[in-house]
């Protein structure tokens, strides 16, 4: 009784929630901050892995080069333990859409990509539907 006589609980709740409130807009800065360089790490990448323009793949089933062109990064994002999955469309020289999927991992430098997936989509929707790789969203948690 004494406390809340003297107004110390609410001067202590009004502190907390000032904390709270710095907290949550100091995380959605530093994953904004994240999905920036992230997004920068992919683009980079991409521009350093172009030949004449173009990002050149091996088409399994009949061994011809396929010629992708960049056309956008998408805005999801997703975290897979300590490291995250990019995604990125690419069309080709008769307009085809080819997503692709860049793995990349923290470095001391930022982030390097490991491993990127080109129309094979199946490894990320299982990664995802296992609950191992989760949506990051820039103005909420990891979801």
């Amino acid at each position: 009784m004494k406390i809340l006589e003297e107004g110390k609980l609410r001067k202590f709740v009004c502190a907390c929630v000032t904390i709270m409130a710095f907290a949550t807009a100091s995380y959605a800065k530093d994953v904004s901050e994240r999905l920036v360089d992230l997004q920068f790490a992919m683009k980079t990448h991409i521009e350093q892995s172009l030949i004449e323009g173009k990002y050149i793949r091996v088409n399994f089933e009949t061994g011809e080069t396929i010629s992708l062109y960049p056309v956008n990064a998408h805005p999801m994002v997703f975290s897979l333990r300590e490291n995250y999955v990019l995604c990125s469309k690419f069309t080709d020289d008769a307009g085809a859409a080819y997503l692709a999927d860049f793995y990349l991992k923290p470095t001391d430098g930022g982030y390097e990509i490991f491993q990127v997936e080109i129309d094979n989509r199946a490894p990320l929707k299982n990664l995802i539907k296992s609950g191992l790789a989760t949506r990051i969203k820039s103005d909420t948690k990891r979801h």
